[in-house]
């Protein structure tokens, strides 16, 4: 019967490729997109998102820190302080369908109020909290909350 011996070089990449494997399984929810680029928000249009219970419509929308976030009509995520645009997340294209962010529809927007403030904000579809996004002006983060929007 023949012996198979393994470098230990080959260990050290099989360790690394399992590290690697759960560290994107710890990540869960997360998403982290490609680098963004500068749009001029005066030269595109902007999506227009409806509540279906009221006459309120919005091209905002809010994550739980109250920063303002835009989605183009050609399918792109803006982060309107800065007015830098994304195509994509890791996962899916900016695409929307009505409330419906993102080709996986992984993401979507509510209407409610947080903290007093009524607007339409970006959740989980899965579990209808508010999303957390932060960014350094190149890659934009999306991070899970346990903030549930109040439905008026």
């Amino acid at each position: 019967m023949p012996i198979h011996m393994t470098s230990p070089r080959a260990g050290a990449a099989a360790t690394l490729r399992l590290v690697l494997a759960a560290s994107a399984l710890l990540c869960g929810g997360c998403a982290e997109l490609p680098v963004g680029e500068e749009i001029d928000l005066s030269a595109v249009e902007l999506t227009v998102f409806s509540d279906p219970d009221s006459d309120f419509t919005t091209t905002e929308l809010l994550d739980v820190d109250g920063q303002v976030l835009s989605f183009t009509t050609d399918s792109r995520i803006v982060w309107v302080d800065t007015s830098t645009a994304w195509t994509e997340s890791r996962r899916g294209e900016w695409t929307t369908d009505g409330n419906v962010l993102r080709s996986d529809g992984y993401f979507t927007v509510a209407y409610g109020s947080l903290d007093g403030t009524f607007a339409g904000w970006i959740t989980r579809t899965s579990t209808g909290n508010v999303c957390d996004f932060e960014s350094d002006g190149e890659v934009l983060d999306i991070n899970p909350t346990n903030e549930p929007i109040e439905q008026d």
